[in-house]
């Protein structure tokens, strides 16, 4: 009996581990200063001539999604750039869900873990 106990306490923790997830995403977007997001034939993107640096970096992915970027200190030499992105929704934003609902820069804050330069 103490066998088929152990034996149904390894399976529950196998199927543990297995249903836990990586929630890091990889996706091609702009990572671009708060203040260059522009709109453009319908559509959120970033100005490639913009040349402000205020330090509020965010990531618009393709579909226009903007999303604040939590550790803007690694993106700083993609800034303005199209990349290739590997990120993960920011530890920070699950602390915030108190918060009112409007609070969609809370919501929407992503945690860069790594960055690759795309040709445009």
């Amino acid at each position: 009996m103490k066998r088929l106990a152990w034996l149904c306490l390894a399976v529950l923790c196998s199927a543990i581990l297995l249903n836990a997830q990586d929630n890091s995403k990889t996706t091609s977007g702009w990572v671009c200063d708060k203040m260059c997001v522009i709109q453009s034939a319908g559509r959120t993107t970033c100005d490639p001539d913009c040349t402000d640096r205020s330090g509020n970096a965010v990531f618009i992915n393709e579909q226009g999604t903007v999303s604040t970027i939590s550790n803007y200190q690694h993106c700083v030499s993609h800034m303005n750039k199209h990349v290739k992105a590997t990120f993960s929704p920011d530890n920070m934003s699950k602390s915030n869900k108190g918060q009112s609902k409007g609070d969609k820069e809370a919501q929407d804050r992503i945690r860069i873990e790594e960055l690759e330069a795309e040709a445009p």
